[in-house]
């Protein structure tokens, strides 16, 4: 006998209901896949907003402290590290993460009499020593406003804002506030905070988790 072509209707109908099981189970599996890397992506986004803020209160403590200058409500003003010079004849010779910028940098230069003066930059630009070594840094001309006689060591300083509401933010002088991290934060219980003696910086996701960093001049 010849075998009739094609399927029958129970058969169609099982395909189909096969089919829409399978296909019922791989959208479930997709929706929790979704969820995971939601979920993931954002306790990865409120770890990075706590590591972004606790590494700026570890710079300003490296950089000594925090500005008196004022700032707006829930900011701090501070400065931090750019580099340090060392005189090398009529120049300097540099070592730091960028050049020296008159428009937002200061710096704390220590005369041939071992005093300190916390003066502005004046001036940055290229700079010759014959006797520096290549491997030593680049050697810039820098000039500071009041002028420092006799000048033997500068370390030099970036002046900004940090501020905390939905997410850690940063400012360099006359800049706007910048995200430095995803918004990801309740903005009612999380802040930053400080003064003469320190910077205090506390942070809560939008789920609750909380980090913290203080750094306090004793």
């Amino acid at each position: 006998m010849r075998r009739r072509g094609g399927f029958s209707l129970a058969e169609s109908l099982v395909s189909l209901i096969l089919t829409g099981l399978i296909l019922s189970v791989l959208g479930r599996t997709m929706v929790s896949i979704r969820s995971a890397l939601r979920a993931t992506t954002s306790l990865s986004e409120q770890v990075e907003a706590a590591r972004v803020g606790r590494h700026l209160v570890d710079r300003v403590a490296s950089a000594g402290g925090v500005l008196p200058e004022s700032a707006g409500p829930g900011e701090v003003r501070v400065h931090l590290p750019v580099g340090w010079a060392e005189v090398c004849d009529s120049a300097f010779v540099w070592r730091g993460i960028r050049a020296p910028d008159p428009d937002r940098d200061s710096a704390v230069v220590l005369d041939a009499h071992a005093r300190w003066h916390r003066v502005g930059v004046a001036e940055s630009g290229a700079g010759s020593c014959p006797a520096a070594s290549p491997a030593a840094g680049r050697v810039r001309r820098i000039a500071f406003d009041p002028v420092v006689q006799q000048p033997r060591l500068a370390r030099v300083y970036e002046s900004g804002v940090i501020r905390v509401d939905d997410a850690v933010r940063y400012a360099r002088r006359s800049t706007p506030r910048q995200p430095l991290t995803a918004p990801v934060l309740e903005r009612t219980s999380s802040y930053a905070e400080g003064g003469p003696d320190g910077v205090r910086l506390r942070i809560e996701s939008t789920e609750g988790r909380v980090w913290g960093r203080s750094w306090w001049n004793r």
